[in-house]
Parts: structure tokens; C-alpha cells; sequence
């Protein structure tokens, strides 16, 4: 048993339980066998234990644990549904979805900051300015400025901390060419890439060399406060985290508690110029602007690399209420088509089927024989591994299977349904249609999710008393106190000690809360219900995100 404790320090727990049985077995034969000295007999069991803990590791054993129930996000495992495993042609073991730190030869010290800028004449100077206020000198080599043709030409003076190096494009080249001329032009340890709007706040650099002289393989972001472009003020109670795609290739913000960036939203990161040459810059086939932080995102996690936030800096980012500038819709179609093509493996029909207009542009994404070439080179894993490695954020984003089903109102004569609301904010009840995503409900981790809305079951968390509140849709959050709805075995929809009431709202019926024991109702001139409900065509539904709108 000594060796077992010392096997077990060097391999999986998974081997551990036959360990045991073999070494009783193994003591037993020896002793009324061999009647072997003891110091021979102990060397001869931990023997005999070392080989079993590598046969173990190595080959799957019935009866112990199955890959699918290793499965991982964030290195934590998880089980897998059984409805997700046909998804996948092999399941990943909680080992195999880890990334592997790799230090850099030496200390990285410097950065090259890479604005790359098109008319951006109103928020230049400023951020130029912030930049060289809260970059130390010493870590600060350069700042290149790449001009795409601004008209006209962005002009730099030459009172900064140091001289910017400027790049002028003659011709429009749009920004994913404009950056990646600016990266490959950078000297310094670190490639930062900054929008030429933003505002870098205080130590905002330090964090994001301690991340990468960890693992040059990592990219980071940092949080991404918003910036009052007149003011130039922060707002440091609104910024965004981390961002993750649909299957229509469209990317919003989220947040899900941890430090791992699935999708990074492209404006800002750095990656160390080692890893940004190593792992294959950006898309030289890709125009304009468009997908390339997904093709990206995707490109660094499936090549041995991974991404990061650093909670500890801060960018603010001026966020504009329209695009600023025109841009190719051709392109932008065309850049998503090369991205699926060449990282999504047997999952881009997915794309296809979420994004129809799509196809039309198929068979245009030109040559991505630079890109297959990349994948040979750097031992790429599949797409597969990307969805086990954010599984919960794709469950989260609707993107894989999920059985559904309808709530229907107990009473026999009802026929209604519970169903999101025309806000999209709130709940309330409708003929039942089990065609009709707006009353399609799924679990949630924890809570109840309506798939129309892509939003959860919410007790409003900002209200204090829950009687008489309103039931909300909002957005899913893992572990979130105010979701952690269910469906009881009495039919009642249940927060804690609260359940869903039917009551009368000035112009239709609302879906509000309170007590579960209707002794504890308090006295009210509206009359109130309340709700038992039974689940009605439970299916297995494969969700696709562009059927979540109206």
C-alpha cells in the first residue's frame, strides 16, 4: 500500500482502484508461493504496481472511469450528457484538454505597441497620450502606427515618450492587413495590439507581461472598460471580459467566471512576437475586417497555444454607436467561410445551416493551402477539441443538442403554455404550440433556460422582497443565485420557497412569484394563481442561433 500511495502521486487516481486489487492479489501469491524475503517482496510489488499504473494509463479498463465522464472545461471535470457523446467521433480525457505551459528562453521584457488606424483623427492624439502615460519607459520599445490610407493622413507630433514609427498604407488595405503589417514590422518581446481609441489605465502592462512569461504560447487580454469618447473618462463598473461566437459566426461578450478566453474580441491582446510568428499571425488571405479574431481565437487554442484575460489590467475602449467606416459585406462573408473551412472540420455545416445566405460564398475563400500547411506543422488538433474544451460556454450559447420541452398549465381545459413574452424580458402564458421556440424550456446547469431567448429564468435579483415580483428572462450565469429555478414533483415551477403565479397586470395576465404555501399569500386586490405545470414534447433539440430572433 506504500506503493500504491507512490504510484498513485505519479499517475491518475484512475489506476488506483486496480492497483489495489492487484496488490492483494500479487501479496497473497507471493507469500504462500514464493516465501520470498521481505525486502524482495516489496520491491517485487512495487514493481508489479508500476507496470499496472502504465498499463492503466494507457488503455481503457470496463469498470472504470470512461473518457466522457473526464470531460473538462477549464481543466475542471465535468460529465458529459449522453445526448452530446454521438456528437463526437473521440471524447477527450480531462488530461488531454489541458494546455502545456512553455517559459520562455528568457525574461520577456519590452513591448511594441501597434495601432493600426484608419481616420481615426479624433482620438489619436489622446490615446497616444495615455499610452505613454501609464507605459513604463523601460518596457515600452516602440509604437507603430499604421495609417490605412486616412484622408486626410493621421499626423503625429513628436513630443510622445518616444517617436511613434509610422506605416502608411497609399491604399485602403482595411484593418486585419494593416495589423498584420504593423506585427510584423514590431521588434519588441511583446506584440500589444490597441485600437487607436482606448485609453490604457494605471499598471495595465505589468499583468500582461507576468502572463506571458509564464507560457510564451499565451495571448492576453485585458478587461475592457467603456470610455466616454468626449470626456475621456472611464467607466470602470461597465467593461467587458471575454467574447464567444454563435454558429452564425456573429461574437458577443460574456462571462463565465474564469480566467480561459474562448473567442478574444480582436481590438486588443497581446501575444509574444515568438508565438505570433510560430503560430501564424494573421489570415493573409483574409480582406478587410471580419472573423479574423474567431479564426484567430480558434487557430491559438487548437495549436498548442492558449488565451487568457488579465483580471488585474485595464484598457478602456471607446465603443461607437455606429461602425465608423464602410466595409464589404463580400468580405466579410468570405473571411467567415475561409475560418470555418479551415479549422471546423465535420462541425462548418453547422455554420451553413445557422447562416443559409452563406453558401453562396463557398468554393470562394481561396487558396487555404498556407493554412493546411500551418496545421501539419504545428500539430493542430481538431475542432472537436475545441468544443470539449468550452463546452459549457457552448451549451450556454445553445450551440449543441439539448432536450426541450414545453410547460404546460396543469388544468386539463387550460391548453396554455409558459412562453417568453414580446419584450423578450419576461414570461407569460400562451396556446400551447410545440413549434413555437419561444415556449421551447431546457435545463440549465442550475436553472431553466428559454431557448427562443437564449435567457434564463431570473428572480430579479435586485428585489429584496419576492412577493409579487415579476419572473424574469435574463441572461444565463453559471451558479447564479437568482436562476436556480426547477420544475418540483408537484408540477410547481420553484425558487427556494417561492413559486410562479398567474396574476392580473393592467393590460394582460404577468407571471409573477410568490409563496409556495398559499397560506402565506398576503391580502391583495389582484387576484393571483398559483401555477402547476407538467412537461409537454420533450425532445432532443438541436439548437441553431439564428432561430432565436424574431
Amino acid at each position: 500500500w506504500a506503493g500504491t500511495a507512490v504510484v498513485a502521486g505519479l499517475f491518475s487516481a484512475r489506476a488506483v482502484a486496480s492497483l489495489a486489487c492487484s496488490s492483494a492479489a500479487l501479496v497473497v501469491h507471493l507469500v504462500s508461493k514464493a516465501r520470498l524475503p521481505f525486502l524482495i517482496l516489496v520491491l517485487v510489488l512495487f514493481a508489479a504496481q508500476l507496470g499496472c499504473a502504465i498499463l492503466f494509463q494507457t488503455w481503457d479498463v470496463s469498470g472504470l472511469a470512461t473518457p466522457a465522464q473526464e470531460a473538462v472545461h477549464g481543466g475542471a471535470p465535468i460529465a458529459m450528457p449522453a445526448e452530446q457523446e454521438g456528437l463526437f467521433h473521440y471524447v477527450y480525457t480531462a488530461e488531454e484538454l489541458r494546455t502545456v505551459a512553455v517559459p520562455p528562453s528568457t525574461e520577456l521584457k519590452t513591448v511594441s505597441i501597434v495601432f493600426a488606424a484608419h481616420n481615426e483623427h479624433k482620438y489619436l492624439e489622446r490615446t497616444l497620450k495615455s499610452t505613454c502615460e501609464q507605459t513604463p519607459s523601460d518596457v515600452l520599445l516602440e509604437i507603430i502606427l499604421v495609417d490605412d490610407a486616412s484622408v486626410p493622413p493621421l499626423q503625429v507630433p513628436g513630443s510622445y515618450c518616444v517617436r511613434p514609427v509610422v506605416l502608411r498604407n497609399d491604399k485602403r488595405q482595411g484593418l486585419i492587413r494593416s495589423k498584420l503589417r504593423g506585427g510584423n514590422t514590431a521588434k519588441g518581446d511583446v506584440i500589444v495590439f490597441l485600437d487607436a481609441h482606448v485609453k490604457p489605465e494605471k499598471n495595465w502592462i505589468g499583468p500582461i507581461l507576468k502572463h506571458v512569461n509564464v507560457n510564451y504560447k499565451r495571448v492576453v487580454v485585458p478587461i475592457i472598460p467603456i470610455l466616454d469618447g468626449d470626456t475621456w473618462k472611464e467607466n470602470d463598473s461597465v467593461f467587458g471580459v471575454k467574447m464567444m461566437f454563435d454558429w452564425t459566426m456573429f461574437f458577443n461578450w460574456f462571462e463565465d467566471g474564469n480566467d480561459l478566453v474562448p473567442c478574444m474580441s480582436g481590438g486588443l491582446l497581446a501575444i509574444t512576437k515568438q508565438w505570433w510568428h510560430e503560430s501564424g499571425e494573421y489570415d493573409p488571405g483574409m480582406g478587410t475586417w471580419g472573423a479574423e479574431n474567431i479564426e484567430q481565437s480558434i487557430r491559438i487554442w487548437l495549436c498548442g497555444g492558449e488565451i487568457y484575460v488579465a483580471h488585474d489590467s485595464r484598457v478602456a475602449h471607446v465603443f461607437r454607436s455606429s461602425f465608423p467606416y464602410s466595409v464589404n459585406n463580400t468580405d466579410i462573408y468570405i473571411n467567415k467561410v475561409r475560418a470555418v473551412e479551415a479549422w471546423f472540420d465535420d462541425w462548418k455545416e453547422r455554420f451553413y445551416q445557422a447562416d443559409p445566405s452563406a453558401r453562396a460564398f463557398r468554393g470562394k475563400e481561396g487558396d487555404l493551402s498556407e493554412r493546411r500547411a500551418l496545421q501539419q506543422k504545428l500539430q493542430c488538433k481538431p475542432f472537436e477539441w475545441y468544443v470539449q474544451k468550452f463546452r459549457k460556454t457552448f451549451e450556454m450559447k445553445n450551440m449543441l443538442p439539448v432536450k426541450t420541452f414545453l410547460l404546460e398549465e396543469h388544468r386539463e381545459t387550460s391548453g396554455l403554455c409558459l412562453a417568453a413574452s414580446e419584450d423578450m424580458h419576461h414570461v407569460t402564458l400562451a396556446e400551447c404550440d410545440d413549434e413555437e421556440k419561444f415556449q421551447k424550456f431546457a435545463g440549465a446547469g442550475t436553472g431553466v433556460k428559454n431557448l427562443g431567448t437564449a435567457t434564463c429564468l431570473d428572480a430579479n435579483g435586485q428585489e429584496k422582497d419576492k412577493d409579487g415580483v415579476e419572473l424574469l428572462l435574463f441572461n444565463c450565469a453559471d451558479e447564479s443565485a437568482p436562476q436556480k429555478w426547477r420544475l418540483d414533483g408537484n408540477g410547481f415551477l420553484r425558487w427556494g420557497d417561492f413559486c410562479a403565479y398567474e396574476a392580473d397586470g393592467e393590460q394582460s395576465k404577468v407571471i409573477e412569484m410568490g409563496p409556495c404555501q398559499t397560506s402565506a399569500l398576503r391580502g391583495s386586490s389582484r387576484a393571483r394563481a398559483l401555477l402547476q405545470f407538467r412537461k409537454r414534447s420533450e425532445v432532443e433539440h438541436d439548437f441553431l442561433p439564428s432561430e432565436r430572433h424574431r
